[in-house]
């Protein structure tokens, strides 16, 4: 029995709805951390038949641990909803972001796909398979990081001797799970359409479908309905797979993208029989990229239009005409304290610091030739201004 009860939390405002489920911006009493807390109604789940999908994906998000993959914090029930307590990711789903703002740009999509292949890697590595990634399902956190979400229909691979679509029983026992149909239609693989056995491969595919829209906005595979766009999947076994636009895109993730939507699931690259998840980072689209370290990195700029809109999230804090060049969250520490701001770098130039949080300027650094940046290590760095040049040669004196 959980140990946490609705009224432990404060439900502030509601972040989304669905047909069976709501999700609340809520915030934990006890320490003022906010999350955001899935509402599901227990009447719908057992007239569903979905017990067991909802089980699945607590047990699921239970076993997952990862920077790039959205934390489970408490489960909790009453008499008529069940409580899934989730970390909070506000930077928002990439889809509306690629909706609001256009396509990302090519250094973003390297990122934020390098980001979903290390979160992905850690799925796989619990035999679990995702079954639905789309951009929907990525969302970025507070320092616009890639997380990945909703497990509602993840499986956990099994050992076995699945049937082939012919009826054949598989001569080795493989991990696998029963072909049956999940997904969304723009992002499932040949396999699935063909109620094959579904294996790590069939969430690899969702990686080239994904970055197209990353580099696009449009979709890989579209059509006016399922059944169009299910047609122009299967074609591929036929055709090859046609991408639009192929010469206006960058030549080495359209070949990323040909590779991992290889029809047959064991030729793509990151399947088992390619290499794995590791011989997806070897891919020259990751040239330049250090998996080992993206989180100490500070995600490229997501496009042009997303610049913009800084100036307008931070407007109230800018003179005429000045312009947000840099900006980024981070933890500002002093002696024994240790607060969240956001760091702006403008074009005038002019370095504050906001309360993210309250929207008010908690400091300015002074601008001059002299002030630089001390790297502490990978993950903290200290801003030397005159100021503290001074009081330094000051105490060497005295």
């Amino acid at each position: 029995m959980s140990k946490y009860t609705r009224e432990d939390f404060d439900f502030l405002k509601q972040l989304g709805k669905g047909a069976y489920s709501e999700v609340f911006l809520t915030k934990y009493k006890k320490s003022g951390t906010h999350y955001a807390t899935k509402v599901i109604k227990k009447d719908f789940v057992i007239k569903e038949k979905k017990i067991n999908t909802v089980k699945m994906e607590k047990e699921v998000l239970n076993m997952l641990s990862h920077p790039n993959i959205i934390s489970l914090f408490c489960t909790y029930q009453d008499k008529d909803h069940l409580y899934f307590v989730l970390e909070l990711a506000p930077g928002g789903e990439l889809a509306g972001i690629i909706e609001k703002y256009g396509p990302l740009s090519l250094d973003a999509s390297r990122f934020y796909m390098a980001e979903l292949i290390m979160g992905l890697e850690h799925i796989h590595s619990k035999n679990i398979l995702h079954r639905d990634l789309k951009p929907e399902n990525l969302i970025l956190s507070e320092d616009l990081h890639l997380k990945i979400t909703d497990f509602g229909t993840a499986k956990i691979l099994k050992l076995t001797k699945p049937l082939t679509s012919d009826g054949e029983e598989f001569e080795e026992p493989v991990l696998y799970v029963k072909g049956t149909f999940v997904g969304t239609a723009h992002y499932v693989s040949p396999e699935i359409l063909k109620d094959l056995p579904q294996s790590e491969s069939s969430d690899i595919w969702a990686l080239g479908c994904i970055l197209y829209n990353f580099l696009t906005g449009k979709q890989l595979f579209d059509g006016e309905s399922q059944y169009l766009i299910f047609q122009k999947i299967t074609a591929i076994e036929r055709e090859g797979l046609i991408i639009d636009d192929e010469e206006d895109l960058d030549p080495v993730a359209v070949d990323f993208i040909r590779q991992v939507c290889a029809f047959e699931a064991e030729n793509r690259l990151g399947s088992r029989q390619r290499g794995g998840m590791s011989s997806l980072k070897q891919h020259p689209f990751f040239e330049g990229i250090n998996f080992d370290v993206l989180q100490q990195m500070v995600p490229p700029l997501i496009n042009e239009r997303y610049a913009v809109s800084l100036n307008d999230r931070w407007s109230k804090f800018l003179m005429k005409n000045e312009n947000v060049v840099y900006t980024a969250l981070v933890i500002k520490r002093r002696r024994f304290t240790a607060k969240k701001r956001q760091l702006i770098l403008t074009d005038k130039p002019r370095i504050l610091y906001i309360d993210p949080e309250k929207m008010i300027v908690k400091g300015i650094i002074p601008w001059s030739n002299e002030l630089y940046v001390v790297k502490k290590n990978s993950r903290e760095f200290h801003i030397q201004t005159v100021e503290e040049v001074k009081e330094q040669q000051k105490s060497k004196r005295m």
